[in-house]
């Protein structure tokens, strides 16, 4: 294919390789979609040859610098003499040599920094979908590139011996300013800075992490000559004295040209090593590092003073906000609506597909099992009514609704691990692709005498892609017929991920898939008719009792004994005395439970079922009693569905009424007893009959497994002590469910942080949701294989001796 293949274009080594802005058109293959369209559009080939000219001057004063080293070395070489001159000469020469290292080294540095900026940009514009898109990101390339060009270097002047200096590093429970906002990534942090230092000369450095408003308050004769502000995020800095010289940079600030100053925060805890400060030869021993925001002793707050007047840095952002604020003015806008009730039964009508599940997945009894939570749709669920570009950051909990034929956001937060790892279909999606109701409402594969957007126009260029795209739309008129509403909705899906692919590779699969699954036929594999769940019990008399029970933990765990390798199991007692009645009895848990049931001789027990979120088992009842056990993965099994999930005690006595037993009247137990509670005595109760498997996981699951590894020393719950090292070493992200490492491992203290002491395989099963875990592993330990739940791995730039209790 010419314009499309998966191709290895970033390196990332270096300006020298392929780690750059400009697209090369003379590749003869691409990777991205977007890049194709650049060297097929005149326009934006113009733009991008701009864009290499300037790249290439950016890479001469490093290249200069090390031609220059090279000549050097190579005299220093030839000066073997032992003379007083010849070693004159060879000192003068080292000398040098030690200089030119130190400029290729700030220049490396330098670079790597402009590198990373221009190959964020150049993702944005990867992620485009529109023109437009695309000229915005153009314009912010060529902008930062002139920048870079005009970049002076960070001219702060020499800080007396006399001053002070002081360094705070934001901590990030910081209060949340509500204006300005600064940042459309995370919410604008706002802190108050107290100087008291009468008669001192002072000097500030300022850092966070987070888009950061700072406030200054100084008393009279306090004497702050100058306050620099750095930040991964827009800062703004206000209050401050006249006379004060303030420097605000951050990382963005590279697009304008500004000063190599600071530009990231400082890392408290690394107080020997910030080489920002030791380039501006402020001795480590001058540094005052400041912890609560307050410099010098407390003072009455009447005397401290704050110049309104005075600001500088970030200006407040037209942005979309984050979270629910984002939220807000997107329905202002009119971009999106809040889920009602009415859609909710369209949905039921038309049907949505399930955008979490990585897989076209047709199964209309589902909708039952996730519109039970009709309320939390209800709460946190949005319709996108246009085109979205963006919806608002840091806010992956709510349900979102797209529309056929829409463009996906960019961000779309897919649960990629909910669904990889839960067998529950929908149960914890949170991004559906709405059904038209119509078929001329459906959105039609391209048509390449007339093809739209961006995808469409590079798909039709590539004859192969063209091929295929043909293909798509004979078959889909072709098998139409023989099941018109799964093959609508497998239309509906396949072109919304055909229009978001960002590489040839995806585009090509996307229609091979496509193809395969019409001219197979496997939509017959997915063939399943909406109907009721059922539960087949035999020889139900109509006069029997029926009730239900639900417990969402019982609280009683069983000390090593499993049911379940994903958690701990639980135990349940159950009592029924109702003599000369016929019972039946369904039971419901969130964990894995074994039900122990205790029947008097003279009650008619006719059948028990136990249903849940994860494995039940039943024990101890009559041979001849009728059991059922079911949870999440037999949602699925044929008809004899029963209690195939966890039933809340709002939920069960309807649940069970939809089973098409014939019984209406289900009474709920606020506790599993049924009748008079007898002595134990009294009961009939039989260990070996058993319905329901118990398990040997090779390790314990959940809590239970860390405990055992933290026994084994092979793990150790991260103190204060740990938690100073790490930071003071460095860390980096691996892997984990957090996007991209942007949470702070110790935004929560060490609550579920652990340290890899000794290497093992792998971490127990279960440990998902509240039961995740922040993993630091050692720069000489391997990662363990596995992450099947919700945890975080950190490598951490020390050995693991250094944590070992008897170094």
């Amino acid at each position: 294919m010419r314009n499309l293949r998966v191709l290895a274009l970033l390196a990332g080594l270096g300006w020298c390789c392929r780690a750059q802005a400009a697209v090369d058109c003379n590749m003869p293959e691409f990777e991205f979609v977007n890049d194709a369209y650049v060297c097929l559009s005149g326009t934006f080939k113009a733009q991008n040859n701009q864009i290499q000219d300037m790249e290439d001057k950016l890479k001469r004063p490093s290249e200069k610098i090390r031609n220059e080293l090279a000549q050097v070395k190579k005299k220093l070489a030839r000066e073997t003499g032992d003379t007083p001159k010849a070693s004159a000469a060879r000192k003068k020469l080292e000398k040098w040599a030690d200089e030119l290292r130190r400029r290729v080294d700030e220049a490396d540095r330098d670079a790597r920094e402009k590198r990373n900026f221009i190959g964020q940009i150049k993702n944005e514009g990867r992620e485009c979908r529109t023109e437009k898109c695309m000229k915005e990101v153009y314009a912010k390339t060529l902008a930062g590139l002139i920048g870079f060009s005009r970049q002076p270097a960070c001219t702060l002047p020499q800080i007396a011996d006399e001053c002070e200096v002081y360094v705070y590093n934001t901590p990030p429970q910081a209060k949340k300013s509500m204006a300005p906002l600064l940042s459309e990534k995370l919410y604008t942090y706002r802190e108050k800075v107290r100087i008291n230092r009468p008669d001192k000369c002072v000097y500030l450095f300022l850092a966070s992490g987070y888009p950061q408003v700072w406030d200054i308050l100084t008393t009279e004769g306090t004497d702050l000559r100058g306050i620099y502000v750095g930040g991964d995020l827009p800062q703004l800095v206000r209050g401050y004295p006249e006379g004060t010289e303030v420097r605000v940079h951050y990382r963005g600030e590279l697009l304008k040209g500004a000063e190599n100053c600071l530009r990231s925060s400082i890392d408290l805890d690394k107080r020997q090593e910030n080489n920002f400060l030791d380039r501006l030869k402020i001795a480590p021993e001058r540094r005052i590092y400041v912890s609560d925001g307050k410099i010098g002793d407390n003072a009455p707050l009447d005397t401290y003073r704050y110049r309104a007047e005075n600001a500088a840095g970030a200006t407040a952002a037209a942005v979309l906000p984050p979270r629910e604020d984002g939220w807000k003015k997107l329905v202002a806008d009119g971009k999106v609506r809040k889920v009602t009730s009415a859609d909710i039964e369209r949905f039921k009508k038309n049907g949505v597909i399930n955008l979490d599940n990585g897989k076209f997945v047709w199964r209309r009894s589902d909708y039952d099992e996730f519109f039970r939570y009709e309320d939390d749709i209800l709460r946190n669920g949005y319709i996108l009514l246009d085109d979205v570009e963006k919806l608002p950051a840091g806010d992956p909990h709510v349900f979102v609704f797209v529309g056929a034929g829409q463009r996906q956001p960019e961000n779309l937060a897919l649960d990629a691990t909910f669904g990889d790892t839960v067998s529950k279909v929908g149960m914890f999606s949170r991004s559906f692709l709405m059904l038209p109701a119509e078929r001329e409402d459906l959105p039609e594969p391209a048509d390449c005498n007339r093809p739209e957007g961006i995808v469409q126009k590079v798909l039709c260029t590539d004859a192969s892609l063209r091929q295929k795209n043909l293909r798509l739309r004979e078959l889909l008129e072709q098998r139409r017929d023989e099941m018109p509403e799964m093959i609508n909705a497998y239309q509906v899906y396949t072109l919304f991920h055909l229009n978001d692919c960002r590489t040839g590779a995806c585009a090509e699969k996307v229609l091979d898939d496509a193809v395969s699954w019409l001219e197979n036929r496997k939509y017959l594999e997915q063939t399943e008719t909406a109907r009721p769940s059922l539960c087949r019990l035999k020889d139900i008399k109509p006069d029997c009792e029926v009730y239900a029970y639900s417990a969402y933990q019982t609280g009683n765990e069983m000390k090593g004994v499993y049911i379940s390798e994903e958690n701990e199991t639980f135990n349940a007692k159950v009592k029924i005395n109702q003599p000369g009645k016929c019972v039946i009895l369904f039971l419901s848990a969130y964990e894995p439970v074994v039900w122990d049931i205790y029947a008097t001789p003279a009650t008619d027990l006719q059948a028990v079922v136990a249903g849940g979120h994860e494995e039940q088992m039943l024990r101890g009842m009559n041979p001849k009693v009728q059991t059922k056990v079911r949870d999440g993965n037999h949602r699925a099994a044929g008809d004899d569905v029963c209690l195939g999930s966890y039933y809340g005690k709002d939920e069960i006595v309807e649940a069970v009424r939809n089973l098409n037993l014939g019984v209406k009247n289900v009474r709920l137990l606020d506790k599993p007893v049924i009748g008079e509670e007898v002595d134990d005595k009294f009961y009939e109760y039989n260990p070996q009959v058993i319905d329901g498997e118990f398990v040997m996981p090779e390790i314990a699951p959940a809590n239970t497994g860390l405990e055992q590894l933290t026994k084994e020393g092979k793990l150790r719950k991260a103190g204060k002590d740990d938690i100073a090292k790490i930071k003071a070493a460095g860390y980096s992200f691996l892997t984990g469910v957090s996007l991209k490492g942007d949470r702070n491992p110790f935004e929560y203290g060490a609550l579920r942080m652990y340290v890899l002491l000794k290497e093992f395989v792998r971490l127990p099963r279960g440990l998902a949701g509240s039961n995740g875990i922040v993993l630091m592993v050692p720069k000489d330990m391997r990662v363990p294989d596995n992450n099947d739940g919700h945890n975080d791995f950190y490598r951490v730039d020390l050995p693991a001796s250094e944590f070992w209790a008897d170094k």
